[in-house]
């Protein structure tokens, strides 16, 4: 080893030393020896230690989660038209896009789009029929069903019944949904409400559109 290599390395280590051996006096070749030695018990420890104690929730620990998120942001704020649900769910710095309403939105955009269907179909009826998860994103299958009973963006009342299938999803962040995106055959649902449509709806389907879901799952747990 050169003069000048082992003047620094000896400095590093005197500099590292009070840190490492405190009070002890050994020579800078024992001192490597026991440097060497520490970090690598120290080291050890810490992968001990992160493997009992995680950093971040697993995808099969975030699943349950993101499903009771995702269900109760059908079953509780739209299917009950609950908007008080919504600070413990939805992160304030929400992004959407609703199947009826193709603009991305915010937040505040949120409530308003809410309030506008419920005033012109108050049964609106969002069932999750699969559920699929990939670490903090969820994808589900929908389908969607109303009776439109109120003026919708300038059409009129029709009384008529629909229901269109579709697809919704949603990533989490801290704890809460703070994307959201649904894409729906609402064509269908146009069709039917403003030029009367050719689709009739048996009696049978219709009583059972609230059944077979996953939406109210979040109520037994």
């Amino acid at each position: 080893m050169s003069q000048r290599l082992l003047s620094a390395w000896t400095r590093s280590y005197h500099d590292l030393r009070p840190r490492i051996v405190p009070r002890l006096r050994c020579s800078p070749w024992q001192g490597r020896i026991l440097y060497g030695r520490t970090f690598s018990s120290l080291n050890a420890h810490r992968s001990q230690v992160n493997a009992i104690l995680p950093t971040e929730l697993s995808p099969n620990e975030k699943r349950p989660h993101l499903e009771y998120l995702v269900q109760r942001f059908f079953g509780s704020i739209w299917n009950d038209f609950d908007l008080s649900a919504v600070p413990e769910i939805v992160s304030p710095d929400l992004v959407f896009r609703g199947s009826l309403r193709p603009i991305p939105g915010n937040i505040n955009d949120f409530a308003g789009y809410h309030k506008e269907v419920e005033a012109a179909f108050p049964d609106f009826y969002q069932r999750i029929d699969a559920i699929y998860t990939d670490g903090d994103v969820l994808i589900s299958k929908m389908s969607w069903s109303a009776t439109h009973t109120g003026t919708f963006r300038g059409i009129e009342p029709s009384g008529r019944r629909f229901m269109y299938p579709g697809i919704f999803i949603a990533r989490e962040k801290d704890g809460k949904i703070v994307e959201l995106f649904s894409m729906g055959d609402s064509w269908n649902m146009y069709k039917v409400i403003q030029e009367g449509g050719s689709e009739v709806i048996e009696e049978s389907v219709w009583a059972g559109r609230k059944t077979g879901g996953r939406e109210n799952e979040w109520k037994k747990k």
